[in-house]
């Protein structure tokens, strides 16, 4: 039932929509194709719900304006990270060239860095509140 209502989200649906048109030159039904459509999906799903739950905190720089710790961020602290790696993993599963390995590889090193430093500032801004709330979260 959330799936459904997700959905009805307009960003989650449009941003599907023209991913999806940008895989069909590569989509021919092989099991890569339907496997990184699902990768792909779930990249999405992570991504845009991430976004839509930040709402106004939401920033290219990390900012910490407020513990964020519903929606998404109930289960998985950093989903819009994640929902990247999905999707960049997702173009790998296609196409498999060693290029997109590297890529792919390459954004996953730097997004996790990125995530520690947030961390930090996070632990810093919010201290025990967040370590607390690390503990039942992944990533």
């Amino acid at each position: 039932m959330k799936i459904i209502n997700f959905l009805k989200k307009p960003a989650f649906v449009v941003f599907t929509i023209v991913t999806l048109i940008l895989l069909s030159s590569n989509f021919n039904f092989s099991p890569y194709s339907w496997i990184s459509l699902i990768v792909l999906a779930l990249g999405d799903y992570f991504w845009i719900n991430g976004i839509i739950d930040l709402r106004e905190n939401f920033s290219i720089l990390p900012k910490t304006r407020k513990l964020i710790t519903g929606g998404i961020y109930k289960k998985i602290r950093h989903p819009i990270y994640l929902g990247q790696i999905l999707a960049a993993f997702s173009w790998f599963i296609l196409i498999r060239s060693l290029f997109l390995l590297i890529f792919v590889v390459g954004i996953t090193i730097v997004l996790l860095i990125r995530s520690k430093d947030e961390e930090k500032l996070l632990i810093k801004r919010f201290g025990k509140k967040y370590i607390k709330y690390t503990k039942n979260t992944w990533f």
